[in-house]
């Protein structure tokens, strides 16, 4: 539980430059753990991700972050 805490743990602040900081995220499977304060959760509760389409835009985010899925 909470394996992105731990992992954000061991970044660098490249990671956040590149991919986090000023970006529009979204965290596939985030559960109570998002990547950061800001990104969008996508879990089970808002929909099957095989379907994502269905329910995001194309293209809406600079990010998509998923781990441990």
């Amino acid at each position: 539980m909470f394996e992105t805490k731990k992992t954000n743990q061991l970044r660098n602040t490249a990671f956040y430059n590149n991919f986090i900081h000023n970006k529009k995220v979204i965290d596939i499977g985030a559960g109570l753990d998002p990547v950061s304060a800001n990104a969008d959760r996508f879990d089970i509760d808002e929909g099957d991700t095989n379907f994502i389409l269905n329910y995001k835009i194309k293209n809406s985010y600079d990010t998509v972050y998923s781990s441990h899925c």
